[in-house]
């Protein structure tokens, strides 16, 4: 995931799902569909960012795990972005 600081309201995201990872459109589109969903439930949407999240290959886990996994990331994001605005 990488990120910067942008001059909008709020936070935008780019998704890449590349086809090295994952042959068929169905799973590239599948997870792509699962990232836009947790970045409009998660706060971090609020925040001044432009977030790019970059799929790697994901055969073993399921969605759900992967919901985990990436509201995990966005929330640690939203920390240390928060961090670096106090200091």
């Amino acid at each position: 995931m990488y990120f910067v600081p942008n001059n909008e309201k709020n936070a935008r995201l780019g998704i890449i799902a590349s086809k090295r990872c994952m042959n068929k459109a169905v799973e590239r589109n599948r997870n792509k569909r699962a990232v836009r969903e947790i970045f409009r439930s998660h706060p971090v949407k609020e925040s001044k960012l432009d977030l790019v999240v970059q799929i790697r290959r994901t055969s073993a886990l399921t969605l759900a795990i992967q919901r985990v996994e990436l509201a995990s990331l966005f929330s640690q994001l939203e920390a240390r972005c928060a961090q670096s605005l106090l200091s």
